[in-house]
C-alpha cells in the first residue's frame, strides 16, 4: 500500500481533468483551464470547478477517493482533507490539436502515503513488542491505528513531488 494515499490525489485530479476545458469554459487556453480547476480544488470552489469541468463537480469526492471508507473518523478525515488541499503545481507544456489538448502538470504534495507506511510500521513494532495486549479488540485496535496515522499524517511535510499529463478537451 506504499505511497498509495500520496498518489491518491494526484490519480483523481487526473481522471478529473481529463474532462477539463468544456461547455461554457470561461478558460481561454487548456492551461487556463487545469490552472482553475487547480485553484479551485485547493480553494474548495465547487462553482470554478464547474466552470472548468465537464462532469457533475458535486460528483468529485476526492477524500472519499482517498479513504475508501465511510466510518472514517471525523477528526482524521477532517485532517486528511486539509493535507490533500496542501498543494503546489506547476502547469506546462501545453500542446493543442484541434479538440483535444494536453498539460504536464507537476504537483508537490504531502506525502500521504508515508505518512500511513510509518503508521502502519509504528503499529506493528508496537505488537511485535508486545505493546498491544492480547485482548485488545478490534475496534480498539482500529482506533489506535487511526490515532497513530493522524499524528503522523499531522506532521507529514510537503515534500512528495510528481508529475501527470493531463488530457483536455
Amino acid at each position: 500500500m506504499k505511497r498509495v494515499l500520496a498518489l491518491a490525489m494526484t490519480v483523481v485530479l487526473v481522471l478529473a481533468l481529463t474532462a477539463c476545458g468544456g461547455g461554457g469554459s470561461s478558460a481561454d487556453t487548456p492551461t487556463d483551464a487545469a490552472n482553475s480547476f487547480l485553484k479551485a480544488v485547493q480553494e474548495q470552489d465547487m462553482d470554478a470547478i464547474g466552470a472548468v469541468y465537464q462532469g457533475d463537480p458535486a460528483e468529485m469526492d476526492l477524500l472519499g477517493e482517498a479513504t475508501g471508507e465511510e466510518e472514517f473518523p471525523a477528526e482524521l478525515s477532517t485532517l486528511l482533507s486539509e493535507q490533500m488541499q496542501k498543494f503546489e503545481y506547476e502547469v506546462s507544456n501545453e500542446v493543442v490539436d484541434e479538440d483535444s489538448a494536453t498539460v504536464d502538470v507537476k504537483i508537490k504534495t504531502v506525502n500521504i502515503g508515508k505518512a500511513f507506511e510509518d503508521s502502519i510500521n509504528e503499529f506493528m513494532e508496537k505488537a511485535i513488542a508486545g505493546e498491544i495486549s492480547s485482548d485488545t479488540t478490534e475496534e480498539q485496535l482500529t482506533e489506535q491505528l487511526y490515532a497513530a496515522f493522524q499524528e503522523k499524517l499531522a506532521a507529514a511535510e510537503t515534500d512528495y513531488e510528481g508529475t501527470a499529463v493531463l488530457n483536455l478537451s
